[in-house]
C-alpha cells in the first residue's frame, strides 16, 4: 500500500501545476456565470443553474480525457514505465497509484467546482451531485484504459468520440417526451440513484481489471510507443 501511496503523490507533485491551473479556469467561468446572474436580474432556480450544468458536462468530460493523458503521456514521453518496471514494484501497483492518482484528481476538481459554484442554485440534490461526480470518475477510467490501449491520437479520440455517442443517444432520447419523463422520473428517485453508483462502481472496477491485463501483457517498449 505504501508504494501505490508514493506513486500517487508522485503523479501529484508533477501534474499539481496542471491541476491548480485547471481549477482557477474553472472558478473564473463559475464566477462569470454568477455576474452573468446578477447582471440580467436572474433569481434562483432560473436558467442560470441550467447553464452553469450545461457548461459543466462537457468541460469535466474533456477534463477526464486530458487527466487521463497526463498520466499517461508523460510516463510515455519521458519513457519511465521500464524504469518503474525496475523498482520493488509489481504491475499491479502502477495500475493501482494511476487509477489513485485520477481518483484524487477527480475529488479535487469536483470540491473545486462545487466551491466555484457557491451561490448559484444548480437544482441538484446531493445524491445528484454524487451521481453526476461518478459518471464522471467513470468515464475518466475508461479514458485512461484508452491511453494504455491505444497510442497516439487514438488514444485521446476514442474517449472523445465515445462521450459523443452517449451524448447524441441522450440528445435524441431527450426529444422523446415519454423518455424524457422517465428519465426525469429515475434521477429523483433516491434507489435509482443507488444502482447507478453500484454500475458506476462496476465500470471502474472492470476497468481497473481489463488495464492490469493489458498493461501486465504488454512489455515496457509497447507501453511508450
Amino acid at each position: 500500500m505504501n508504494q501505490v501511496c508514493t506513486l500517487v503523490w508522485k503523479d501529484l507533485r508533477i501534474h499539481a501545476r496542471s491541476i491548480a491551473l485547471h481549477l482557477l479556469g474553472w472558478t473564473f467561468v463559475m464566477r462569470v456565470l454568477v455576474q452573468a446572474q446578477h447582471a440580467l436580474g436572474l433569481t434562483k432556480g432560473q436558467s442560470l443553474g441550467s447553464m452553469v450544468v450545461g457548461a459543466s458536462i462537457p468541460l469535466v468530460s474533456l477534463f477526464a480525457i486530458a487527466g487521463a493523458q497526463w498520466l499517461i503521456e508523460r510516463e510515455r514521453g519521458k519513457e519511465t514505465f521500464a524504469w518503474v518496471r525496475t523498482l520493488p514494484l509489481s504491475d499491479l501497483h502502477i495500475v493501482l497509484a494511476k487509477f489513485g492518482a485520477l481518483l484524487v484528481v477527480c475529488v479535487i476538481v469536483g470540491v473545486g467546482w462545487r466551491i466555484a459554484t457557491l451561490g448559484v442554485d444548480i437544482g441538484l440534490a446531493p445524491r445528484q451531485l454524487a451521481s453526476s461526480w461518478l459518471i464522471c470518475w467513470a468515464f475518466a477510467g475508461i479514458a485512461l484504459f484508452c491511453q494504455l490501449m491505444f497510442s497516439g491520437r487514438l488514444a485521446g479520440v476514442t474517449p472523445a468520440l465515445l462521450y459523443f455517442i452517449v451524448a447524441g443517444v441522450a440528445f435524441l432520447a431527450g426529444r422523446s417526451p415519454d423518455t424524457s419523463a422517465r428519465v426525469a422520473e429515475a434521477w429523483n428517485d433516491p434507489w435509482a440513484h443507488v444502482w447507478l453508483w453500484c454500475a458506476c462502481v462496476a465500470i471502474q472496477a472492470v476497468t481497473v481489471v481489463a488495464t492490469y491485463g493489458l498493461f501486465r501483457s504488454r512489455d515496457s517498449h509497447s507501453l511508450v510507443e
